[in-house]
This record gives structure tokens, C-alpha cells and sequence, in this order.
């Protein structure tokens, strides 16, 4: 990682709050996600991506289906935006998040911030699962979906008194650097 003084920063922050082994992948689902991960990476080209996407996108579960949302946006952007078979693996992510934990839920919401994309049935399946799962999540994840809310224009105010009760309920645990991140998510809204 990287260092500050002789320090390194961030090597001891993660997306998942230390409280115990949680929303582990069975060994099937990490081969078939590893499996789908090399072949989306070995294609070049937003066209064929999509396809390998609509192919296969009725039989993910709920951490394939967002991190495949974030692989989607971040190797290309705004690009797909517009494409109904992005708009059919936003529905099935919607859909699969009553049983997602954080991460895969900041993932969902950032790849929507990044695509320039809102889709409010996804909206409003984060906000109503956030709340079950915000004790699990570490201050990173945390960050991004008070970040999400902001980019998005999130409304919920019933899950935004949840996050910003947690946010003051996790302060004594946190240290320097993670109540930064934490914070300085929370100043943008």
C-alpha cells in the first residue's frame, strides 16, 4: 500500500466490518463467477460484452449480479447507458438485492453513478436492504453509499437516519483514517 511517514495507509481498512464471516461465496458460485469474470475481461469491446451479459444475466445471484453492474461501468463508462440489455441486468440486480449484502449494494449504486443511469426499482431495493446489512459493512463500503446517495439523489429518509445512526453508533471503533472516509462521504450530502 501506500506510505505516509514510514506508515502504511489503508492496509488494515476493508469493505467489511470485522463482526465475523459473512455472505461467504459457495465454491460453485466463485468458479462460476471466476468463469464469467475471465470471459468478460477477455472480450474487447462493449457490443460482445453486452451479449456475454444478456446471456447470462438471468442466472446470476446477487454478487454477480452488482459486480458485474461495476466491471460493466468502469471499463466503459456511460457507454452502455442507454442499451436495454443494461436496463435488463439493472432489473435483475433490483431484484436479487433483498438478498445482497453492502458491498454488492455500494457496487450496484456506484456502477448506476458511474453509467449516469437511474433506475428506481434498484433505488428503492438498496434503500430498503441497507438497513439489514449497514452493521456488516467496513467504512469504505459505508463511504460509497453515502456517496451513492449523493450522485444518485437518493430521498430515502427513513434509511438515511439508519446510515447516519450507524455512522455515529461506529465513531468510538473507527480510527483516524476510516472516520475521514466515513465523513468526509457524509459532508457531500
Amino acid at each position: 500500500g501506500h506510505e505516509l511517514n514510514g506508515h502504511a495507509m489503508y492496509a488494515n481498512h476493508a469493505n467489511v466490518r470485522r463482526v465475523g464471516p459473512k455472505n461467504l461465496l459457495t465454491e460453485e458460485q466463485r468458479l462460476r463467477l471466476q468463469s464469467f469474470v475471465d470471459r468478460f475481461d477477455a472480450i474487447s469491446g462493449l457490443e460482445p460484452a453486452l451479449r456475454l451479459v444478456v446471456a447470462e444475466v438471468h442466472g446470476f445471484f446477487p454478487f454477480q449480479a452488482c459486480k458485474i453492474m461495476q466491471r460493466l461501468a468502469k471499463r466503459f463508462g456511460t457507454s452502455p447507458a442507454g442499451d436495454p440489455r443494461v436496463a435488463r441486468l439493472t432489473e435483475i440486480c433490483a431484484s436479487t438485492l433483498h438478498g445482497a449484502d453492502g458491498v454488492s449494494i455500494s457496487r450496484a449504486l456506484w456502477a448506476l453513478g458511474k453509467m449516469g443511469l437511474r433506475d428506481d426499482a434498484l433505488l428503492h431495493a438498496a434503500a430498503t436492504r441497507i438497513p439489514d446489512v449497514l452493521a456488516e459493512c467496513g467504512p469504505i463500503t459505508i463511504a460509497t453509499l453515502w456517496n451513492a446517495f449523493e450522485v444518485l439523489e437518493i430521498e430515502n429518509e427513513a434509511c438515511l437516519a439508519v446510515m447516519a445512526q450507524e455512522i455515529l453508533h461506529r465513531l468510538e471503533e473507527c480510527d483516524p483514517p476510516e472516520i475521514a472516509i466515513v465523513l468526509h462521504a457524509a459532508a457531500t450530502l
